[in-house]
């Protein structure tokens, strides 16, 4: 009986621990299965801004998660069936002379952001040039002396 008595502390504390770690696991699951839903729900949004089918295999594929958690939650997939349910709003112009327009300004832009940068480059050369030289002036002045 004495050894049971003096285990009863022993066991207590296992017990505690236990609990502690069972707690800590439970806690990062749930942590974990948000973030999952959180990468459905990112796919989801980016497959309606892309006009895409909201499928089930879309949204697993394009968040690289696993096809049961897309079908056994709730919410993803409840979200996915009233997707399903609505024509796709197709935001795309069909119209070549659109699609053109668009290319042309999608190139200005990025023309645009090459000249930009250009500029501070060629603007960060002429101060280190002009560095040069002074660093070249002293460099002159040291070695007459």
């Amino acid at each position: 009986m004495s050894t049971l008595i003096g285990d009863e502390p022993n066991n207590l504390a296992r017990d505690k621990t236990m609990k502690d770690k069972t707690e800590q696991i439970r806690k990062l699951a749930d942590i974990k299965s948000q973030e999952t839903v959180d990468k459905a729900l990112k796919a989801i949004d980016e497959l309606v801004k892309s006009g895409s089918n909201v499928t089930f295999y879309n949204v697993y594929t394009s968040a690289g998660i696993s096809k049961s958690f897309v079908y056994n939650n709730e919410k993803i997939r409840s979200l996915i069936e009233s997707y399903r349910n609505k024509p796709i709003q197709n935001s795309r112009n069909t119209d070549p002379k659109d699609s053109i327009i668009q290319m042309q300004k999608q190139r200005i832009k990025e023309l645009e952001r090459i000249l930009e940068n250009h500029d501070n480059v060629m603007g960060k050369l002429e101060k280190i040039q002009s560095e040069n030289e002074t660093l070249k002036k002293q460099l002159r002045k040291a070695y007459e002396y």
